[in-house]
């Protein structure tokens, strides 16, 4: 948005997300020098996106880029495929997780010193949150979103995420 901002550029962001409280950098977004190209929507206030009508008004070659959960996805495929929207304008990341399973493993907290074992069919977070060991912040509850993101002082992760470029994900941090 930084770049965008000045630039020639038009630009719009639609942000959707279950409430205000769970919206990433609301403030920030909220009072972005050009905050009226920025539209929340938040399911449980009724302000739900409005796909078919946002896609419907958009300019021939207009660039869609869509990050989210595979429904969402879909959903605009599908209403882009409907309305003749050409493919190659059309982007994606996806917050998905292919294999939730891997290997047990043993968690140590810095801070705390508290050790857990990790079970092959849970995350770390989950492990975290379930013994309340650690107030952590989380969105997606994917690992894709960064909101939960924290060094690995040792070991190496794997994320488990579908995303355009997995080099944006750093591979000494962890969600």
């Amino acid at each position: 948005m930084a770049e965008l901002q000045h630039s020639d550029v038009d630009w719009q962001l639609h942000y959707c997300s279950r409430n205000p409280e769970s919206c990433a950098f609301r403030d920030e977004l909220v009072q972005h020098p050009q905050a009226e190209k920025v539209h929340l929507h938040h399911s449980s206030t009724g302000t739900r996106l409005e796909l078919a009508r946002l896609l419907a008004d958009i300019e021939p070659g207009t660039h869609v880029y869509t990050c989210g959960p595979e429904a969402l996805i879909e959903a605009v495929r599908s209403e882009a495929a409907r309305l003749d929207i050409a493919a190659d304008t059309l982007h994606f990341e996806q917050f998905a997780i292919e294999d939730k399973t891997g290997d047990a493993f043993t968690l140590v907290l810095a801070r705390s010193g508290k050790e857990f074992v990790v079970p092959e069919e849970m995350t770390i977070l989950q492990v975290i949150e379930n013994n309340k060991a650690a107030k952590v912040e989380c969105l997606c509850r994917e690992g894709v979103c960064g909101t939960c993101e924290t060094a690995i002082l040792e070991g190496e992760a794997d994320h488990r995420i579908n995303i355009l470029a997995m080099k944006s994900v750093p591979a000494s941090k962890v969600c």
